[in-house]
């Protein structure tokens, strides 16, 4: 498996719009920022900085092996059943992001979602069109950026609509919130492959 997948138009596009439409009506929840003295970050030739946000709308569909929204299970399998490798799952949110007035240059704090072994991936379906990259740096695990080191860029995404990209678990990545668009929303997976 390669360190990075981009596939574009990953689902028919008629299932791609049922998706957005869906994602309308989930019940999101507000996760409170705790973080109130990040880590400052530093890029190796880029002036990306992070945004220490106030927090995100996030609904949490699968976690600890139980499906916290009986809907997302349908909506899931329509996106997953197009990879073509089985997989075990470990965890779905869908993260939803509104416009800020910041500067195109921050990004959100770096961290990697799980670290659960070489086989194990990360995953983005972007729902809809919006600004708002995602950025995959080449350093890997949390020491990495907590312990103030430098990084450096692998990888800059643009969010499309229809977009799905995988990479290694392990990977320090951040996402960007939408300046220009009213909102950007992406479905975070997390898997290993069997």
């Amino acid at each position: 498996m390669v360190d990075i997948k981009v596939i574009d138009n990953f689902l028919p596009l008629g299932d791609a719009d049922k998706i957005e439409e869906f994602i309308k009506f989930i019940p999101f929840r507000f996760a409170k920022n705790e973080w109130e003295n990040p880590v400052k970050l530093k890029v190796k030739d880029s002036n990306l900085t992070n945004w220490n946000r106030p927090g995100l709308l996030q609904c949490w569909t699968f976690e600890n092996n139980e499906w916290n929204m009986c809907d997302g299970i349908q909506w899931t399998e329509d996106i997953l059943q197009h990879l073509p490798f089985k997989y075990e799952l470990q965890r779905v949110k869908v993260n939803f992001n509104p416009k800020v007035n910041i500067s195109e240059d921050e990004c959100m704090h770096p961290h990697c979602d799980m670290n659960e072994g070489k086989d194990s991936y990360t995953a983005i379906y972007y729902v809809n069109d919006s600004d708002g990259d995602t950025v995959i740096f080449n350093e890997t695990k949390m020491d990495t950026f907590l312990n103030g080191e430098e990084l450096s860029i692998k990888k800059r995404i643009k969010s499309k609509k229809g977009r799905f990209v995988m990479f290694k678990q392990d990977y320090l990545h951040a996402g960007f919130p939408p300046t220009k668009s009213d909102y950007r929303v992406v479905i975070n997976f997390n898997f290993k492959m069997l």
